[in-house]
């Protein structure tokens, strides 16, 4: 485990050094989407090793047939043509015909303009599709855990981050 260091205070990001490995990001994706209100059920999708149509968790929800799904990626740096091929990968696949929301989660901060520029096509072909893009990186799992926060929310940052990491984070 990375070692990692706290500043006093009120946390403005919750430390996502701290899931250290790829199987807790991914029950933690899996978690995060199941608090959303129209989400009946989130799943990780299929066990370590089959082939998972480059998607990891799913989900059903309300009044839809269609999956909202994520694809997580634990890693310190996604080159943009990494990013390319994650989006490519799973459009290629059948279950991106049977999804309506793609959501990538990374402890990888994509707010670079070359990530950006990936992002904007993903979307647009994305968004061809029928199907939303959403990014949770560094701000995008911050945001949505930050705004409006409920019992679940909090619980889940305690359970991931510690109890004191929740109190300072709201």
């Amino acid at each position: 485990m990375k070692s990692v260091i706290i500043p006093e205070g009120l946390l403005d990001v919750v430390p996502l050094e701290l899931i250290d490995t790829w199987e807790k990001l991914q029950t933690f994706s899996a978690d995060l989407l199941k608090l959303k209100e129209d989400v009946i059920d989130s799943r990780e999708y299929l066990l370590k090793g089959a082939r998972q149509d480059g998607i990891d968790v799913y989900a059903t929800i309300q009044d839809n047939e269609k999956f909202v799904v994520i694809q997580c990626k634990r890693k310190d740096y996604i080159s943009p043509s990494e990013l390319e091929n994650i989006f490519n990968e799973f459009l290629s696949k059948d279950f991106a015909h049977k999804t309506t929301k793609f959501i990538i989660c990374t402890t990888f901060d994509l707010r670079r303009k070359s990530h950006e520029q990936k992002i904007t096509g993903a979307r647009k072909r994305l968004f061809d599709n029928e199907i939303d893009l959403v990014i949770w990186d560094i701000e995008g799992i911050n945001r949505e855990l930050r705004l409006n926060p409920t019992l679940g929310k909090i619980d889940l940052v305690a359970r991931y981050f510690t109890h004191e990491i929740a109190k300072r984070f709201y």
